[in-house]
């Protein structure tokens, strides 16, 4: 499923891709996790779900970065 080449540029790194395969697992997971969301939240009116994502945005910006910094406004 992965695709491993030695770099043209610099011999010493190789890069990775996905195969043909790989990438039609990786569509077929995205859109199983899709389907996924849509059932979890089908519960919720659009109203509903406009609040959760402000909330988890702002819950988001308030994590501590690596750095330790955080955006909490």
């Amino acid at each position: 499923m992965i695709v491993r080449t030695v770099n043209e540029t610099d011999r010493r790194t190789v890069d990775l891709f996905l195969s043909e395969e790989g990438r039609k697992a990786a569509e077929q997971a995205a859109s199983e996790r899709e389907e996924r969301h849509k059932e979890m939240f089908s519960c919720l009116s659009d109203e509903e779900k406009k609040t959760l994502t402000t909330l988890l945005e702002k819950i988001n910006a308030s994590w501590p970065a690596a750095d330790g910094t955080t955006n909490c406004t």
